[in-house]
């Protein structure tokens, strides 16, 4: 049995991580993760020259870094991770790192590689399309999907025995690099996670357990899960939606999508939810399948899940037959992101590869919003190929979105090594001077967010005002605060944001004869509304100071000797104590907890 630990950057969680735990622990093997550095955004006074992460603007216009670019590891962090290593008495250490990883892997691996005498692998998008620079970093990287091969691999380095042939290993030998061929995909999409309690995490100088990983992470009740593997695009900045090509160039055909077993996601849903998860974020570049099965699985999930999730749908899909999207959000879809890059088709097309024209987006937006799901709007600022009338183009696509629930994300171009952008925008160079139009053209798009076509054209015309991104920025800020304009961030947190139209969507498909409320706070005196007419058997309030409502309260221990199956909506900024006290002292409890 070998100890192995992984390590992941700027991850509070991993799901390919805990995919390989799962297929070594069920393997005998003893396995530890740590997630050095958390993700992390923090607002920024002017844009890196070559940013080793993603800039992006809030959508109050200010600029924003990320990760490595803001959150640097600290000498006292590295410290924390070297004897973490050490402590743990690991045999083989597993790095697991993206593309935009690199910084931080050039600092630190050198530095564990001095005091850590063991083999070092490492895998994931960053050392697969740049295996050249993580193989001067440690002894062998992995190239590729590595479930149905992880188990043979440390079985060999275990016994001591080369490794040298094994197939999607890359190495330095005689300071050249070695590039082994791509063994057979696995059929098998990816399999059920292991959430490993033995799981580290350090940052800001302190290292944290599982356990109390809840004092470092800002939402530890959320899960997030694959459906399948694989993406139906193929954009030109993204190393995901061109992870097929690779092995398309090592003689494999993979298809786009390689769905799990319904059964098997609901499953690992069910235990997730049993946990006390009561958010889900589906993690694939777009949740896919044949209409049947997603109808299926979204039926399945509604039943039996039925905690409130985010997700990528495919526009066109939903353009085509919007009963997809009727059924999901019954299922529990409150949150989403619409990608638009560019409101011109022409620069979609050519130079991101995204050929799906925006009147398909712009009317899957309209669709969103007729069902109050949140939306994020994404652009790609910053694009050497976009022209004035470019910009104007993406002018128009803005003034034809919905605006509820809704806000403008601009992120500023950014493509990762490998991928085909990289080689679509190696002929254009940009100056100082650019960087102050391209912003001044990003403060322009979130301005005509939020304003009438009418009074959008009147800044347009004042030359004093958009020659300069210190005035627009100011305009802005003034704008949104006198008129108290403020964009929804999609949380349990406020009742607005997801909870109140769920409940009401749920109140009236169901109809249910009876139904448990327990509310408090403020919280509850927000969306107290919603429950008029119903039937309620319990008004439940756990605070001291009650709900201040004129109701009759009971307490918690009501309960414990219900029979039926009547749901208890939990109205409370404290949800998922709430909704974890409920699942661990009224077990007994036949109905579905609400939330």
């Amino acid at each position: 049995m070998a100890k192995i630990t992984f390590i992941s950057f700027y991850n509070d969680f991993s799901v390919g991580v805990n995919v390989l735990s799962r297929v070594l622990i069920e393997a005998g093997h003893k396995v530890s993760t740590i997630f050095f550095k958390l993700p992390c955004q923090k607002e920024i006074e002017w844009f890196k020259e070559e940013p080793g992460c993603m800039e992006t603007f809030s959508p109050y216009g200010d600029i924003v870094g990320s990760n490595s670019d803001v959150n640097k590891a600290s000498t006292r962090d590295i410290k924390i991770l070297l004897d973490l290593i050490l402590e743990l008495k690991t045999d083989i250490l597993c790095i697991s790192s993206r593309s935009p990883d690199r910084d931080i892997a050039l600092l630190v691996l050198p530095q564990i590689r001095e005091i850590f005498k063991g083999i070092i692998l490492a895998g994931g998008y960053g050392p697969t399309f740049d295996p050249e620079t993580y193989s001067d970093l440690v002894d062998y990287v992995y190239r590729g999907e590595a479930e149905n091969k992880i188990v043979e691999l440390i079985s060999l380095i275990e016994c001591g025995k080369s490794i040298e042939d094994f197939d999607n290993i890359s190495y330095k030998k005689n300071g050249e690099l070695v590039v082994n061929k791509f063994g057979e995909p696995e059929e098998m999409p990816l399999r059920e996670q292991l959430i490993n309690k033995d799981s580290f995490y350090i940052d800001y100088d302190k290292l944290y357990t599982y356990e109390n990983r809840h004092e470092l992470i800002r939402y530890p009740y959320s899960y997030s899960i694959f459906f399948g593997r694989g993406c139906i695009n193929t954009c030109s900045y993204c190393s995901a939606g061109n992870w097929r090509n690779l092995y398309k160039k090592e003689g494999f055909r993979i298809p786009y999508r390689r769905n799990r077993q319904i059964e098997s996601v609901i499953n690992e849903l069910i235990k997730a939810k049993n946990s006390g998860i009561i958010f889900v974020n589906f993690r694939d570049e777009y949740l896919t399948a044949k209409f049947e099965v997603l109808k299926q699985f979204f039926h399945m999930y509604e039943n039996e899940v039925n905690i409130p999730f985010w997700a990528y749908l495919v526009p066109k899909h939903v353009v085509n037959d919007p009963e997809i999207l009727r059924i999901a959000v019954d299922a529990g879809f409150i949150d989403t992101v619409v990608g638009f890059q560019s409101g011109s088709d022409y620069i979609n097309r050519t130079f991101f590869t995204r050929p799906l024209p925006n009147k398909y987006h712009v009317e899957y937006a309209h669709l969103l919003a007729k069902y109050k799901i949140n939306v994020k709007y994404d652009l790609i600022t910053f694009n050497p190929a976009e022209t004035d009338e470019h910009v104007k183009e993406t002018f128009k696509l803005i003034q034809a979105l919905p605006k509820e629930r809704a806000y403008l994300s601009c992120a500023r171009l950014f493509f990762l090594p490998g991928t085909p952008a990289s080689k679509l925008f190696a002929k254009f160079k940009n100056t100082p001077g650019d960087f102050e139009r391209y912003y001044r053209n990003t403060l322009l798009y979130l301005i005509c967010f939020v304003m009438s076509e009418n009074e959008f054209g009147k800044i347009l015309n004042n030359q004093k005002m958009i020659s300069s991104w210190q005035n627009l920025l100011a305009f802005y800020k003034d704008y949104l605060e006198k008129r108290g304009i403020a964009f929804p961030i999609g949380t349990h947190d406020v009742p607005g944001s997801i909870t109140t139209h769920r409940y009401q969507r749920m109140l009236k498909k169901y109809n249910y004869p009876e139904i448990i409320v327990w509310g408090n706070g403020e919280y509850y005196k927000e969306m107290v509304h919603i429950f008029k007419g119903e039937s309620i058997r319990y008004h439940i309030d756990d605070e001291v100071n009650g709900n201040g409502i004129e109701t009759d309260i009971s307490p918690p221990e009501v309960l414990s000797g219900i029979k039926e199956q009547i749901p208890v909506f939990i109205c409370s900024s404290r949800k998922q104590e709430i909704n974890t006290k409920i699942m661990n002292e009224y077990s007994n409890f036949p109905g579905k907890i609400i939330v």
